[in-house]
Parts: C-alpha cells; structure tokens; sequence
C-alpha cells in the first residue's frame, strides 16, 4: 500500500560501524537518498529501494540489514492554516502530507495528530522535503494549545528539515506542528514540499 514509510536498519555483532546508502531505482550513487546506520525513506509508488551496507571503521563483525515499512495516511494542505485552532490539518501517524505549499515567506502550515495508547516516551520526528528543492522551511512542534513547545525550533541546517524533538510526548495526547519559512527565505518561486511526521 503506498505511500508507505520504508524503515531500513544496520546493526553488528561486533566492534564496527555499519552503514546503508539507500539508493533510488536507478541504483547509481548520484541519487543517492541517505547514508547513516537507521534511515526512512518515502516510497509513494511501487518501486525499487538499493541498500549498500558499507563499514569504515576497520572493525570486525557480522553486519545486518533490517527492513520494513508502513503505510502513510495522506493529508492535504488546506488554507488557512496559520493557527492551531482555524485550518489545522488533521493527520494520523505515520503521516504524509503532499504537495504543501507555503504560498509567501509569512505563511504557515499548522497539522495536528493524537498520539496512540502505545505511545509513552516517543519522540516526534519532523522532515520535509522536497517539492520544490529550494523551499526553504523550519519546523516546530507544541502540545495541543500550540503555546508548549517539544523543545524546538528545527537547526533550520539546510533548506529542508529532518528533526527529532528532544521532547518525549505522552500516550493518546493531542499535539501539533508548526512548518514556516526559514528566517533565511530568499526565493519566492521555491514554495512548494511535502511533509512526514512520525514518532520513534
């Protein structure tokens, strides 16, 4: 079922460091998605996923590779969405939102989602992507009044974001997330990304 939230995974029975580049359906490093030991990558069609395992460290040991997925619950960006309580969307986790748009550097995209009965002492993550490949966003999550923040803003390191709330949230709980312009906006024409929020 797609989109689905495809989870890739390496860890050793020794003293190295594993790593997998996740390439795109060509197989050639210059698409290249991630590159660290625990990655999720968006697959919003059939298709096909390259996982190198790779170490650096010189260390010995038995590597492996662990894979899964879940599929995504689409939500649409609707406006207004520039506060908590007016034109928030709603979003069940995993969460995907497609297409967004922040139509000027002022504008921002509120989503809200409710944490399960399972959910205790998780953590948000936040990433955006691209859309356009220079939209340019910083990401902030609160509890539900939109006031308490999960200890954020985003680093705002590049011009999309990919941030795990230091804040762990609690079971069956409203929260919300906040997806603005980067203080560093610069180019009107790059508005448009897409969105994933889950919890790890």
């Amino acid at each position: 079922m797609f989109p689905a939230l495809v989870r890739f995974q390496a860890s050793t029975s020794g003293d190295g460091a594993p790593r997998i580049a996740v390439l795109g359906p060509t197989g050639k490093f210059s698409e290249l998605l991630g590159a660290s030991a625990g990655q999720r990558q968006v697959a919003k069609t059939s298709g096909k996923f390259y996982a190198v395992l790779f170490d650096l460290s010189g260390e010995a040991g038995t590597h492996t590779i662990r894979l899964g997925s879940n599929p995504l619950t689409v939500a649409t960006d609707t406006e207004p969405g520039n506060n908590t309580s007016n034109g928030a969307i709603a979003c069940a986790l995993p969460c995907f939102v497609e297409l967004a748009q922040l139509t000027t550097e002022t504008d921002v995209d509120w989503l809200k989602f409710t944490t399960g009965a399972m959910d205790n002492g998780k953590k948000v993550r936040v990433r955006t992507l691209p859309g356009d490949d220079q939209t340019d966003t910083i990401v902030e999550a609160f509890g539900a009044n939109g006031t308490t923040s999960l200890a954020g803003p985003s680093s705002d390191g590049g011009y999309h974001e990919n941030f795990l709330f230091p804040t762990a949230v609690s079971a069956s709980t409203p929260y919300t997330v906040k997806i603005a312009a980067s203080p560093e906006w610069s180019d009107d024409t790059q508005t448009r990304y897409d969105a994933l929020i889950y919890l790890e």
